[in-house]
């Protein structure tokens, strides 16, 4: 048997083979045997939609009429990206367990729509590389977004962000880069 040295430890290369006799996965007429994977609540947690440059949506209904989404409501996590016709987040509604949203490298206006819907428990925003000119206030999520990426916009203030709202945020990242903010003060709380 041959051993191999690497610094002072020495170890037998064939240490850690299993045993044919011992492990039924090999013992069964050299044929393998799929093993059950002990499924938990966390790996069926996310139902992901994401989609790439659709052409000629103007809003979240559009893509949700055009893409044939049928089951918007379980959708946990939502990317739309790079459709310069999407302007607006009109249809939001429609996915009320989401918990991250990517609207970014697109052409929206506005955040409205998405902050009239109070029951949503965003973990993670990114509405990057669009053309936002104004922030609303994160109340409706205070309590459960960890990740904001606003990057790439055309955001002048960020006073909504001052507003002291009930209990701590957990806010771990922002990302404003990019954008005409000229005081940083309204921050100063996070």
């Amino acid at each position: 048997m041959s051993e191999f040295e690497r610094s002072d430890v020495a170890f037998d290369i064939m240490d850690g083979i299993p045993d044919p006799a011992s492990d039924p996965m090999l013992a069964s007429a050299g044929k393998p045997q799929l093993r059950e994977i002990e499924e938990t609540e966390e790996s069926f947690r996310d139902k992901e939609l994401s989609y790439y440059g659709i052409a000629d949506v103007e809003s979240l209904d559009d893509v949700v009429r055009t893409q044939r989404i049928r089951d918007a409501a379980e959708c946990t996590v939502l990317r739309v990206m790079h459709c310069t016709t999407l302007t607006s987040m009109k249809g939001i509604a429609a996915f009320v367990h989401l918990r991250e949203l990517n609207l970014s490298s697109n052409s929206l206006l506005s955040m409205s729509a998405l902050f009239e819907m109070g029951s949503l428990r965003l973990e993670v925003l990114n509405l990057s590389c669009n053309k936002l000119t104004q922030l609303h206030s994160l109340s409706p999520f205070w309590s459960t977004l960890r990740k904001l990426v606003l990057s790439h916009n055309r955001l002048t203030s960020l006073t909504p962000l001052s507003i002291p709202l009930p209990g701590q945020p957990v806010l771990e990242h922002i990302d404003l880069n990019d954008n005409f903010i000229g005081d940083l003060d309204s921050v100063r709380c996070l």
